[in-house]
């Protein structure tokens, strides 16, 4: 018998990983890692970067092999190198995600990005939430599983394609800003700075001019930390910590609605009677912070320095375009997704519809 594939994707830790801990419980583990061109010309430099950043921190601890090529045959392809006797993978939800994983190999799901795997919180008669205050409730009903944990793992030698490697240091090279630090430590060391402070999270998330915020999800993005191991620390009976725990539930529910919907990632989930306008110089203004509105203009011009932007400046920003400026918000979810580090396709477009 050969080894078990793994296949990290969105999943980009050591922790808490149930794909690891199932793959591992089958023998030895051949971790992979694909560099899928599509969605690599999608990401922009920025997003390459924060990826190749967190692989490569994710290798100083695992021999990954990675590879570039269509993951359905490259995955395929390595799985017959390594004799293998199954291909683990962590259950992706996302349209692109889940019809890639449907055309190729057999894979081996085992838990998803999330607290609660996106679908499985309905109704009592299994029809959808459409609203999230009662989807929240529900969500935390259901509930969800202590982290993840297992014993030793064996591992086999990487055996990676040297063109792969050129491509994730070249992506780092290319950052257009200096990127945070990456990896499962990094993120850990910030979740135990900002679980100190929770208590006073729901006073501060809101204000723009301090540093109120987890700045957690470019972790998330790349599973350098899982959500489950944040609610984990956390204490309910506490009002800070509840807060926290309702953002992360908006997240969950930005996800469970789009794998109900895929089509909502760039058309309205519920369209109305609007008409928009064509105006290519009002978006250039909006774009580079040149609008004349400061609060608009300073968290434009900090997206594109740093590669993030503050939660409720996002919120202005947004409507500034869709409700003074009057174009349709897909111009500004694409922009966003090109120079956010944090970019995520259902949070990003369900947050701009909202």
């Amino acid at each position: 018998m050969g080894a078990n594939v793994l296949w990290f994707r969105r999943d980009l830790r050591l922790s808490d990983h149930p794909a690891l801990a199932a793959a591992a419980s089958a023998g030895e583990v051949a971790p992979l890692f694909v560099i899928d061109p599509v969605l690599w010309s999608r990401s922009g430099p920025l997003r390459r970067a924060w990826l190749a950043a967190n692989l490569r921190a994710l290798m100083e601890h695992l021999p990954v092999s990675v590879r570039v090529g269509d993951p359905v045959s490259v995955v395929a392809e390595f799985a017959r190198e390594v004799d293998a006797s199954s291909v683990h993978v962590t259950t992706e939800t996302t349209p692109y995600g889940r019809q890639r994983d449907l055309a190729g190999i057999t894979l081996h799901e085992t838990g998803s990005a999330y607290a609660v795997t996106p679908g499985r919180v309905k109704k009592a008669d299994g029809s959808p939430y459409l609203v999230f205050t009662p989807w929240s409730r529900a969500w935390r009903a259901h509930s969800w599983p202590r982290p993840a944990t297992y014993g030793h793992v064996s591992v086999s030698s990487a055996r990676s394609d040297p063109q792969a490697l050129a491509m994730l240091d070249a992506a780092i090279e290319a950052s257009p800003i200096a990127l945070p630090e990456p990896g499962e430590e990094a993120a850990l060391k910030r979740w135990h700075q900002v679980l100190g402070g929770l208590e006073r999270y729901g006073a501060l998330r809101d204000r723009p001019d301090l540093d109120g915020t987890s700045q957690l999800s470019a972790y998330l993005k790349v599973g350098a930390i899982h959500p489950r191991t944040l609610l984990a620390d956390l204490d309910l009976t506490l009002p800070g910590h509840q807060v926290f725990a309702t953002e992360l539930a908006w997240r969950e529910f930005y996800a469970d609605v789009l794998s109900r919907h895929p089509n909502s990632a760039w058309a309205d989930l519920k369209p109305l009677p609007i008409e928009y306008d064509d105006d290519p110089a009002a978006l250039a203004l909006w774009q580079t912070g040149h609008t004349g509105f400061p609060i608009v203009d300073a968290g434009m011009r900090q997206m594109l320095a740093t590669g993030w932007m503050h939660n409720r400046v996002r919120m202005i920003v947004a409507s500034f375009l869709s409700k003074d400026l009057h174009i349709w918000w897909p111009a500004g979810a694409r922009w966003f997704m090109e120079h956010l580090i944090d970019g995520d396709i259902a949070s990003n477009s369900h947050g701009w519809q909202w």
